[in-house]
Parts: structure tokens; sequence; C-alpha cells
């Protein structure tokens, strides 16, 4: 077990702790994928630059790991992703996913009463 010093920096021990959760995974030989929800608020936080390069760190270096970045706010999940100046710019697949219909919701919602 790895003891987190007060010594080290945030975005460090966060850096730290994605490549170790990825290390375990490969000395394990499987696959990890970590969801991040609501990512978008990282953006709110005071030193929520430092900590987007820490995830930008980890994830340039992990092999056995995905990492899901999903949130409500389009438009600073956009910024955050997109533009050349943050840290996270041009890291990761974009999937949009759209509104489901009520439809699908009532046919499934049937579906599940009746088991």
């Amino acid at each position: 077990m790895k003891i987190i010093s007060a010594q080290k920096s945030t975005s460090k021990t966060i850096s730290d702790s994605l490549l170790d959760i990825d290390n375990y995974a490969q000395k394990h030989k499987t696959k990890i994928v970590l969801v991040f929800d609501e990512f978008q608020q990282l953006s709110t936080i005071e030193k929520g630059k430092s900590l987007e390069a820490a995830l930008r760190h980890a994830a340039e270096r992990v092999k056995s790991s995905t990492y899901i970045f999903s949130g409500s706010n389009r438009h600073i999940l956009a910024s955050m992703f997109e533009d050349s100046e943050q840290p996270l710019y041009k890291m990761t697949y974009k999937m949009t996913l759209g509104h489901i219909d009520r439809q699908h919701y009532i046919a499934y919602l049937r579906k599940i009463g009746r088991k």
C-alpha cells in the first residue's frame, strides 16, 4: 500500500494514483475503465488546470486503463477538450449522445416491469 505524503501536490498524487491503478491492471492482466461523470465541474475548481494536466500525464502513459469523461454541459466539455490552450486538448475521441425518446423509455419500463 502506498502512503500519500502531504508534501506531494494534489496533481502529482492524482497522476501517481492513476498510474498505480493501471500498473495493478497490467500486473493482473486485466483492463480497467474509469468513468468521470460531470467532468466539466473540474473547470470550477481553483487548481482545475493542474488536475487536468495530471490526468493528461497519466492518460498518455497508461496501457490497461480507459478513461471516459462525461457531463451534462457540452459547451464546457467542448472547451476543455477542443481548445488548443487547454491541457486536455485533442486527448479524447468525442461521442455525443442524444436524448432517448419517450417511446423507448416506455417500452423498456414495460419490459422490466413484466419481469
